[in-house]
């Protein structure tokens, strides 16, 4: 017929094979196939069965309706199909084995509605799909076995596909769900929503669009097994008010991956696979947000957690938008930030090769940089912390910008640092006590606040400016160099209330300008000195020299502004400095010939700054008076 249309009072069962019998009782029973050229309308009371190989089917520009006040179920290779088809049905709909609800080849529409008042199951081979595919029930969406929704024709995908269940979303197996991309259209889409208590759960081969949209209620998203979710260069979005968690066996492709603002719970997105190009905007109100992402990750826009915000790159990570959550943790092959990171209570940023500073990074706690490559900060980066900045790298570190924070403690090993011009350090510390101090009672970063920093070798350009964190406090700043320590020889360091003190073990040497309140070099080893000038607690000159402090002893080599350091009128004693005594005048000097035998009395001798022995001129003069060299003229 041009238009066929049959009624059931009761239920309609076509069971696939040839004829028509009418078993009475207001119920129809059909045969193989019921056709119309410009359409089919069913209608039953009851239910809507198919099986074996029935076929309610329409030509090309005709509608294929079917609606039941119960069930309509599909079971062998059972098949509705027209231009467009629509399904209703009061109760559930269910397919199994290999039965389709799809648009004929060709068709000018290609649309198909489900609507039901219960559940949607589909079990077995079985596929519904149409260019555009539109299934809502009133109960749960389950899937399983190789089931399809979004699957028309031979292998072609949906365009646009929408399932609705006011109940959960379930798939197992090797299920899927697919829009668009499959069929070769540049533009296609999935959105999977559950109603307000739902869980949608992607547990088969996953959801699979150009564009994925992925909204549950209070029962949240599970990603398990190995489902795959997005395409490559398409944009997945998520929404929960519960939690949405990813097995580390999915996968999630996408050139986006972003968020709508309904994402209440923790997300947990592990899979070690996941290869997204971009986290778009991601906001997560009431909760934490993890992202593990295999391949290079861009930040392109802002990121916000109520709790924690932990993400992972296993290349590159760019961060472009402003991270802010009680915690942040960026790791990556390589990390560079343009941005701002606030981490409340902490924030952790680690790579295996280089990381690249030009933000701000902020913690109410403690800031942790650790890599293995080259570790910069611009001159306009900031990083402040409440607590502390912990930075472990021991190749290469240049600092720039301002850093502030109660305890900076920097460990470059034996690697390489730098300052830039411009350099502020912001930090805690202490007045330094009077009197003098070995090695072991100077400041240390384990155990007095201040600004630490151990490399191998330091090189300062320009002003590094030094003060407390509140005007007038007091600052520490320390640097341990192996081998040098190179400040700037015409602005160098500035810290007029800071104590600094520069460790040079293993005969390492420092040179460069300082000005601060007081000064202490520390000393190993054999072939060290610093060649050292500048202001010391407004001191210039050889007073400067003279109320710096030097362990663990005063050396000639040591010098500051020209004069050894810790020395009273630039002069020092040094059993170098004097000649071997003939025998006959050892007596006159019981003190200098008692060094010979380590007696500590010679190093107790020498702290008396006032007194400086001269040397004799030529013990070989022949005069009957040889004077020693008791002030600057020879006589």
């Amino acid at each position: 017929t041009q238009q066929a249309t049959l009624t059931a009072g009761g239920n309609l069962v076509q069971t696939g094979v040839s004829g028509v019998v009418d078993s009475g009782n207001n119920n129809r029973n059909l045969g193989a196939v019921l056709f119309g050229v410009n359409g089919v309308q069913v209608k039953a009371s009851g239910n809507v069965s198919q099986g074996l190989n029935a076929r309610i089917s329409s030509n090309i520009g005709g509608a294929v309706n079917v609606s039941a006040t119960g069930n309509v179920i599909q079971s062998g290779s059972a098949q509705l199909y027209g231009d467009t088809t629509t399904i209703q049905a009061g109760g559930r709909f269910q397919q199994g084995e290999t039965a389709s609800v799809t648009t004929i080849t060709g068709a000018t529409t290609s649309t198909v509605n489900i609507t039901t008042g219960g559940d949607v199951i589909q079990a077995g081979q079985v596929r519904i799909g149409g260019r555009t595919l539109t299934i809502t029930a009133g109960g749960n969406v389950s899937q399983t076995d190789t089931a399809a929704i979004g699957k028309f024709l031979s292998g072609t995908s949906s365009n646009n596909v929408t399932v609705n269940a006011k109940g959960n979303i379930v798939q197992s197996g090797n299920a899927v769900m697919l829009g668009g991309a499959q069929g070769g259209a540049a533009s296609g889409s999935l959105s999977l929503l559950t109603g307000s208590t739902g869980t949608l759960t992607l547990g088969g081969a996953g959801a699979s669009s150009r564009t994925v949209t992925l909204t549950s209620g209070t029962g949240g998203i599970a990603l398990t097994g190995t489902a795959s979710v997005g395409l490559a260069g398409g944009t997945v979005t998520l929404a929960s008010t519960g939690l949405v968690s990813q097995a580390s066996t999915g996968t999630i492709i996408a050139g986006t991956l972003t968020s709508q603002s309904t994402l209440i719970g923790d997300v947990r997105l592990l899979g070690t696979a996941n290869a997204v190009d971009t986290l778009g905007g991601f906001i997560v109100n009431g909760g934490s947000f993890a992202f593990v992402d295999g391949t290079a990750l861009s930040i392109a826009n802002a990121i916000s957690a109520a709790s924690g915000v932990t993400l992972a790159s296993g290349g590159a990570l760019s961060v472009t938008g402003n991270v802010t959550a009680a915690s942040v943790s960026l790791t990556g092959n390589s990390l560079t930030i343009t941005s701002a990171v606030n981490g409340g209570a902490g924030v952790t940023l680690a790579a295996t090769n280089d990381i690249t500073l030009n933000a701000v990074i902020a913690a109410t706690g403690t800031v942790s940089l650790q890599n293995n490559g080259l570790l910069s900060l611009s001159n306009t980066s900031t990083i402040s912390a409440g607590r502390a900045i912990r930075v472990a790298n021991t190749n290469a570190i240049t600092l720039g910008g301002t850093l502030s924070a109660a305890s900076i403690v920097i460990d470059n090993g034996a690697g390489q640092s730098s300052a830039l011009d411009g350099t502020t350090i912001l930090t805690g510390g202490q007045f330094r006590p009077t009197g003098s101090l070995s090695a072991n009672q100077l400041p240390s970063g384990g155990t007095t606040p201040g600004f630490y920093l151990t490399t191998g070798r330091f090189t300062q350009n320009g002003l590094l400016r030094v003060s407390g964190q509140s005007n007038g406090g007091a600052s520490i700043l320390r640097i341990d160099a192996s081998q040098s320590i190179a400040l700037s020889r015409t602005s160098g360091i500035l810290g007029t209330d800071t104590w600094l003190v520069l460790g040079l073990p293993n005969g390492a040497r420092a040179s460069g300008n300082l000005t601060v309140r007081d000064l202490d070099v520390s000393f190993s080893g054999l072939g060290g000195g610093t060649a050292l000038t500048g202001t010391v607690n407004g001191h210039t000159g050889q007073d400067a020299a003279t109320v710096s402090n030097i362990a663990p002893r005063i050396d000639g080599s040591y010098l500051l502004n020209g004069c050894p350091i810790a020395s009273v009128n630039c002069g020092i004693t040094l059993m170098r400095d004097i000649p071997p005594l003939p025998p006959n005048l050892a007596f006159l000097f019981p003190l200098l010939t008692s060094q010979a035998s380590g007696d500590p009395i010679f190093s107790n001798f020498l702290l008396f700054r006032e007194i400086i022995f001269g040397a004799i001129l030529n013990p070989r003069d022949e005069d009957d008076l040889l004077l020693p060299l008791v002030s600057d003229q020879v006589y």
